[in-house]
């Protein structure tokens, strides 16, 4: 009877301890679950950061073109043709409408 008795605690000893580690776990889960959030925000910042500077890159690279520059003069006469296509498409479905 003492055999069962002493295994009987010993068992409730582990259970004890599983409980302890277990409720750790969840802790560390909610942290880096909190961690994750984070940085996911912050990734979507910085997306939204470069998607800008792309955009200003854009701007700097035409007006750089229309100051004279060399380097970027075939990049504003593609961007020139797009746009004057752009309008003649508008002007075509004003017609048509």
């Amino acid at each position: 009877m003492q055999k069962f008795e002493d295994s009987l605690e010993e068992l409730r000893q582990l259970v004890s301890k599983l409980i302890i580690v277990q409720e750790s776990l969840v802790l560390e889960n909610v942290e880096l679950k909190k961690e994750l959030n984070s940085r996911e925000n912050k990734i979507n910042q910085l997306n939204l950061e470069n998607k800008r500077l792309i955009e200003e890159n854009k701007n700097i690279k035409i007006a750089s073109a229309l100051t004279g520059n060399e380097e970027y003069k075939s990049l504003m006469k593609l961007k020139v043709n797009r746009l004057m296509k752009e309008v003649d498409s508008c002007i075509l479905q004003m017609k048509n409408s």
